[in-house]
């Protein structure tokens, strides 16, 4: 089983655990692995209990916009806390420092606002499909 395949069937357990924090709060955020020494996807991982919704946005060095994504499935249940992962999909890596905003919404609480950055390194080579 390739790692997605488990964090989806980790996902979708979730729901039957009953050990994790559900509490809709900030925990622990960040980006892995970074630096991203040539890889181009890597996993942003989000602790915020259980949400309604969570946005993600990400930035090149120059600030502008590159790719953005809401997460709405349940969270997955890793090393006992739930956590939303998403995986960056771009295949025009921005290489150098970005930067990424995460805004989580659960009905009846204030959004939880955090931000982070990520540093992309190429390693000099092409990948061609």
């Amino acid at each position: 089983i390739d790692m997605l395949e488990q964090r989806e069937k980790m996902r979708a357990n979730a729901k039957l655990s009953r050990t994790a924090d559900s509490a809709f709060k900030l925990g622990k955020v960040y980006s892995l692995p970074n630096p991203a020494v040539g890889v181009k996807h890597p996993i942003i991982h989000i602790e915020v209990g259980l949400a309604d919704k969570v946005e993600i946005k990400i930035y090149n060095s120059a600030g502008k916009l590159v790719e953005e994504a809401t997460l709405t499935e349940p969270p997955a249940y890793i090393k006992g806390v739930y956590a939303y992962e998403y995986k960056f999909v771009s295949n025009n890596t921005p290489y150098g420092t970005c930067s990424y905003t995460v805004r989580a919404f659960k009905s009846g609480f204030k959004a939880i606002e955090t931000s982070g950055k990520i540093i992309f390194i190429n390693m000099g080579y092409v990948i061609t499909s």
